[in-house]
């Protein structure tokens, strides 16, 4: 199961147009790895997945390389700092300084878009590492699925579901339903892959 988890603090009494998952936890929304599947399918036909600009196994060790903190430093340093823990010995100023900015730095790069224009990074999909579905990206991903959910498009739907092992119909409904989450989405800062 995958969950979507809205980027900014939602106001009190902010309620999206969709279908919750669970009627008192509108920040979030759940889609079945099928679903999320035959998604992707759809996008990767119709060019919305950027598929060639694939990022290197190492991509996040040179970030927290480049602070000089262990990973069991910058752990401690999280805890210090994330959850008021104790920890021995206290951070100084420069390794608080280095972490935050290797967590900036992760957070940008789990955020880059593609260098193709209309495009998202199809490694934004391919694990549930956090990765930061921007407000244009949720647009394109409305603005596809709107052209495809339409009646004399919804062929492609149909071949998709066919080929993913799922009824036309659940795959339709789950489709529009994260079509809704992602206009929401795009009006609250995007959304994290989880």
């Amino acid at each position: 199961m995958y969950r979507f988890y809205i980027q900014d603090a939602l106001p009190a009494g902010c309620l999206p147009a969709y279908t919750l998952p669970k009627p008192d936890q509108p920040h979030y929304y759940e889609l079945d790895e099928n679903i999320l599947n035959a998604a992707l399918n759809i996008m990767q036909i119709t060019d919305v997945l950027d598929t060639d600009d694939l990022l290197d196994d190492d991509c996040f060790n040179r970030i927290w390389l480049k602070s000089e903190l262990t990973p069991a430093r910058a752990s401690e340093v999280y805890h210090f700092l994330s959850k008021q823990q104790l920890v021995d010995p206290i951070p100084s100023p420069d390794e608080i300084a280095a972490f935050k900015q290797a967590r900036e730095d992760e957070i940008a790069l789990l955020s880059l878009r593609s260098p193709k224009d209309g495009c998202i990074p199809v490694h934004k999909f391919a694990t549930q590492d956090a990765w930061r579905i921007v407000p244009q990206e949720c647009l394109l991903i409305v603005d596809m699925l709107n052209e495809h959910l339409l009646d004399d498009h919804n062929e492609v739907v149909k071949s998709i579901a066919s080929l993913c092992h799922i009824t036309h119909k659940t795959l339709e409904h789950a489709l529009k339903g994260w079509r809704g989450f992602n206009e929401f989405a795009a009006k609250h800062g995007g959304y994290k892959v989880c």
